[in-house]
């Protein structure tokens, strides 16, 4: 087990983005739901490098992902 894995998990609706930080060994960092409009965006991208996020995954129905995928595939390292 990696101690210095941090992991994200999106969540994307039509009008909003939940996103959940955990830590290795599963307990919840952080928290929050984030609108879908450009500055929300950067605002997410910017708490999951604040809070050191090593890998990510994300749900998504439909085509609700399109949008924001150039602003999830920044390089975090």
């Amino acid at each position: 087990m990696d101690k210095n894995r941090i992991e994200a998990g999106l969540d994307v609706h039509k009008d909003s983005i939940y996103l959940c930080i955990m830590g290795h060994d599963e307990t919840i960092i952080f928290q929050k739901t984030y609108g879908v409009l450009t500055p929300e965006l950067h605002r997410m991208c910017t708490e999951m490098v604040f809070y050191g996020v090593t890998e990510a995954a994300m749900e998504s129905t439909a085509v609700y992902w399109v949008p924001g995928g150039t602003h999830y595939a920044i390089p975090w390292n």
